[in-house]
């Protein structure tokens, strides 16, 4: 098997492990019970962070070195335009996990500033927490991030 198609396996198994840690995260993650009483449960969705971590950085550095080989075929200007694209989705992104962490914030009754927030008794990792750190948008965010840094290096090596 070539190194290429080594490094294509390896990014498209990272990128299966990736989504599978997340996807399990965000099912252990809890949603607060009606009654308002706080689980001493533990948090089970602690075993898949590494997973995912681990997996989001193979996606990077798998994901760039196969980029920079695509982008190497292309001109410039596509180096240039795939930059401004994948920027432009990247804020999107960041615009989106934003909203959606001070939407779980408030979800949560406030930081941990607030008497009556379930993250003052658990910090900011717990039960309830889980997919403000693990969700769609910083999934995509794994998944765009290889290709702002393949087109920045390209441009660098050309400038």
């Amino acid at each position: 098997m070539t190194k290429n198609r080594k490094n294509t396996l390896v990014l498209v198994l990272s990128i299966l492990v990736c989504m599978i840690s997340f996807l399990i995260i965000n099912l252990l993650n809890f949603d607060i019970p009606e009654n308002g009483n706080r689980s001493g449960n533990g948090n089970l969705a602690l075993a898949g962070y590494p997973f995912a971590i681990a997996s989001a950085i193979s996606i990077l550095i798998f994901g760039s070195l196969l980029c920079i080989k695509l982008l190497r075929r292309l001109s410039r200007v596509w180096s240039i335009v795939s930059l401004l694209i994948f920027i432009t989705i990247q804020v999107l992104l960041y615009e989106g996990f934003v909203n959606h962490f001070y939407e779980k914030i408030d979800y949560l009754g406030g930081g941990p500033k607030e008497l009556s927030s379930f993250i003052i008794d658990m910090g900011w990792v717990n039960t309830y927490t889980n997919d403000m750190y693990f969700n769609v948008y910083s999934f995509f965010t794994v998944l765009v991030l290889p290709i702002i840094i393949s087109s920045l290096i390209r441009l660098i090596k050309k400038a």
